[in-house]
């Protein structure tokens, strides 16, 4: 466990990775980061220790524990050395996407061998157990949700918009019941990716990062969940690279975009910052105070 005598100024003294109007990755003495937040999923600790224990194949950070105030949750882990395949993925060669996408491949694959139990909850591993749908608003499930048909319920539940029950009962009866329930990433993007280029050995995958969505979910969800966030014009070659364990669920894509409309509404979106100067480091290291 860590121990910071001093943590304001050790916040101080830090330097941001990652910032957005709520949020923020900073790194710490050493190779120690430090998530901060109003709003953070508490169960991203309980994920990072089983999937270190259940998939030792997938490179993840280490979880180093969570310290949670009146004002903010503060979740310390390892650092993962690169950079995110989203700075580097356009000018990457086709040999080496071949090789990240091989990489990713053995990566997901592992981490979906990890036999479920049946009577587990659906969603987060820890307690409450909650599932969470991010992909228009945040939306999380009242109580714990133990089948596919429950979880799907929750999906078309209490729509934004205004719908006729008939048509929310027509989006739901596009929907399976019977898929396999795997443990998933939730957020699978480039930008949650870390790479390092090696001259000997080309592209490395050192890790996949940012494991708050993370949880118990139907074995489509992951890519239902990653196209989430492809844009109309997005015409990127990462979307035909996507590892081939987490790909063959096209109609549930198309379905989940269908429904996700449902709870379609105004959004504003976190403006990122990418590793470069302090910022708002003060405002954290007085709420650690």
């Amino acid at each position: 466990m860590l121990c910071f005598p001093n943590l304001p100024r050790v916040l101080a003294n830090g330097k941001v990775l990652w910032e957005g109007q709520s949020r923020a990755v900073i790194q710490l003495e050493g190779e120690v980061v430090v998530k901060i937040g109003h709003d953070l999923d508490h169960g991203e600790d309980a994920l990072l220790s089983f999937i270190a224990q259940e998939a030792p194949d997938v490179p993840i950070p280490k979880s180093l524990g969570t310290i949670v105030t009146q004002d903010m949750t503060y979740q310390f882990m390892t650092i993962i050395p690169g950079v995110t395949l989203d700075e580097c993925w356009p000018r990457l060669s086709m040999d080496q996407k071949a090789s990240i996408c091989f990489q990713l491949n053995h990566m997901m694959s592992a981490l979906r061998r990890v036999p479920y139990v049946p009577s587990h909850p659906l969603g987060s591993i820890s307690t409450p157990h909650l599932c969470a749908d991010n992909r228009m608003r945040k939306r999380q499930c009242p109580h714990p949700l133990f089948t596919e048909s429950e979880f799907n319920d929750f999906l078309v539940s209490r729509p934004f918009r205004r719908v006729s029950p008939g048509y929310a009962r027509w989006i739901r009866s596009l929907l399976r019941n019977d898929h396999r329930i795997v443990l998933t990433h939730g957020d699978f993007h480039p930008r949650n990716i870390m790479v390092v280029e090696n001259e000997d050995h080309g592209v490395i995958v050192s890790g996949i990062i940012d494991w708050e969505m993370g949880g118990w979910y139907p074995e489509h969800w992951e890519l239902v969940k990653a196209q989430n966030t492809r844009g109309r014009d997005d015409d990127s070659d990462w979307w035909e690279s996507l590892p081939e364990s987490i790909s063959g669920y096209d109609t549930e894509v198309v379905a989940g975009h269908l429904f996700g409309k449902l709870h379609e509404c105004i959004l504003t979106t976190e403006p990122r910052v990418s590793r470069g100067p302090t910022s708002r480091l003060t405002r954290y290291a007085d709420c650690a105070s």
